[in-house]
This record gives structure tokens, sequence and C-alpha cells, in this order.
């Protein structure tokens, strides 16, 4: 019935993710932990023309929006449903069974499902857990990268270990991907909480595709609406297979207000996320004596014995943090961040869990 490549398909299980009825803060997901103003939400909600539910999205004035955002060309950028359609279409187009797919690890798990789905003989390169945590050397990276190499992610800043790279390591990457004629796929999901961007590289290096979610930074990852920037034939793939109709017309309105509003509402939200997140690492590594990490993305990772004890702890009184990672992280608890306040209220939560 299936192709042969999909024949296997039936022994890949996939869950859904169940929200507890007794949950108070869901700082578990890695999204905006707390509700837009309802300044913001009331826009979003009466500038769309419901009355237009009936009809077909108008694609291009949203791709010319977005291409000026981003600092792109139009033909340059292909819209989605989040990252991840993306990874999967990537998978899709450069890997046959028994392709090789490289990616730090750990890191998002979807890497993993899309790996088994597509046969792919997965290159997981371990992240260095000595201080500072999540610094891979690129040389390194580059001399784990297989000769056959077809496809590498690369999540810049990642999760749930924030492995940053210099611009001159990405480009000795991207070289090192060239020479064995393989994609590199940057994965920017946490791009605005304070990592540097690729953006530009696809114009330098036709085998790189950066991708962009509106799922964290902005806030809307109900939304799932994601972009891929590059040039060439890269761009042209992932052209040639999106769907004929990409995202929905409310899912580009909404993008299209908080693009809007970058500099009223979203950046202001963003600066107090990150400083909820230094304030949290800081007063987990001061206070409670444990080790804890978050520089660049919208989360805090700590190191503690019983981590996963005390995530079931947390849970039980409605409060849900990520914890049960695979070594070399087994001992650690991840916790998306939200503003000052929020925080607070989580570490004394946290404190009562111990």
């Amino acid at each position: 019935m299936f192709a042969k490549r999909f024949q296997h398909l039936g022994e890949i299980e996939r869950k859904r993710i169940v929200m507890p009825d007794n949950t108070r803060m869901r700082l578990n997901r890695l999204e905006r932990p707390q509700p837009w103003e309802e300044e913001l939400q009331r826009r979003i909600v009466e500038l769309y023309r419901a009355d237009q539910i009936q009809q077909y999205p108008n694609y291009q004035p949203f791709y010319e929006q977005l291409a000026a955002f981003a600092g792109c060309e139009t033909d340059e950028i292909v819209v989605g449903a989040g990252i991840e359609e993306f990874i999967r279409n990537l998978f899709m187009l450069c890997i046959e069974p028994g392709d090789k797919v490289a990616y730090l690890w750990p890191t998002c798990a979807m890497f993993d499902v899309y790996a088994r789905v597509f046969q792919a003989d997965s290159v997981r390169i371990v992240t260095d857990l000595r201080p500072p945590i999540g610094a891979v050397v690129a040389n390194d990276l580059i001399k784990k990268l297989p000769p056959d190499l077809r496809l590498l992610i690369l999540a810049h800043p990642g999760q749930p270990v924030e492995n940053m790279f210099s611009r001159r390591d990405i480009m000795h990457i991207a070289d090192a991907c060239r020479d064995r004629d393989a994609v590199l796929a940057l994965d920017e999901a946490y791009y605005g909480f304070g990592s540097h961007t690729e953006i530009n590289r696809p114009r330098y290096h036709s085998n790189v595709v950066v991708l962009r979610t509106f799922s964290k930074a902005f806030g809307a990852a109900s939304i799932r609406l994601g972009y891929a920037i590059g040039k060439g034939e890269i761009i042209h793939a992932l052209n040639a297979v999106r769907q004929s109709g990409e995202v929905s017309a409310f899912s580009m309105h909404a993008a299209s207000v908080l693009m809007k509003h970058h500099e009223s509402h979203v950046k202001p939200a963003i600066r107090d996320i990150c400083d909820g997140r230094d304030w949290l690492r800081a007063m987990v590594q001061e206070e409670l004596g444990l080790k804890a990490w978050g520089y660049h993305a919208n989360h805090v990772l700590i190191e503690m014995p019983n981590a996963a004890e005390v995530a079931g702890r947390l849970a039980d009184k409605g409060v849900l943090v990520k914890a049960g990672f695979p070594a070399p992280i087994d001992s650690h608890m991840l916790v998306t961040c939200g503003n000052r306040e929020l925080m607070t209220t989580f570490c004394a939560e946290l404190m009562a869990a111990l």
C-alpha cells in the first residue's frame, strides 16, 4: 500500500502532550507563558475580517511584509506551518534511506522522529557539558561530520542546551557542509532573545537555509507559522513542495499585526522575558547553589540530581517544567521563562519543591 521506503511507518508511535487540568504555570513548552496584553489581543481580533473566511487567502502582501521585516527579497522566502514543516521537507528533499543527517544532541525530539520516518542514518553530535555549557567547538563538530553527510541541522541557539557559534564558526561549518555537498539548516527558532542571526548567510553560501518561527519571540505558537530564507536550489525546492495554501488567513493576519507592533509590544515583551530569565538564572545559582544556564533563548537549564522528582512535585501543584531528558542531561530541568513577576512566583514554588 505504501512506497517501499515508508512501509515501516506502523512502527512509529506519536503521542501528543496532554496538559493536566490543574495547570497553573505552563513552563514546559518553550512558548510565551503569559497572555499578550488585552490591547494587542483586541487589535488582532478586531482587525480580522471574518467576512472573508470563505475565500482563499491572498498571500503576496504577507510575503512582501515578511520579506521587508526579515530583510530579504520575496523570492528568497517560503512560509510554512512552523519550522517543523521545513525540517520535515528537508528530510524529504535531502535524504534517501541510509543517508546521513547530523545534529547536536540533545535537541528537538522531532529531529529523531523524522530521521526514523525517512530512514536516515542519524549522527548525534553530543554536546559537551563542561563549562561553559553548550560550548561545542566548531572544529570538533566539523571533524565529526561524515564525508557522505547530506543534511546538518544546527539549532542556533539550541534547546535544551543553548549551543552557540560565532559567525566565523558558522562560516567554517557552512564550508564543511558545502564540501560534502550537504545542506546546512540553521534553526533560529529562539532568535530575538539575545543571539546573533545568520539571516544573510544564504547570500554567501548557497547550501544554507535559515529557519525562523513566530512561536517564540513573537509569542504566537498557536498560529503555527514559520518561514525559511535561502537562495537558489534550496529555496526553489522548498517552494516547489509547499502546499498551495501554506498557512491560514488568520495565521497571516495575526503575524502581520505582531510585525506591525514589533517595536511597541513585541520587543518590550522580549526584554521582560530576558529580564525574568536572567533573574531566575542568577537566583538559582546564588540562592540555591545550583548550576544553571540560559543566556540567549527563552529558557533556563538547571542541574540538580533529582530533577525528575522535583519536576513531579511541581506538577502535583500545577507547575509544569520539562525534565526526564536523556543522558548527558538526565539530571537537568528546563524552565520556560516569562517576566520577572512570573519567575519570582516560580522560584518560590521551586524552593518549596526541593
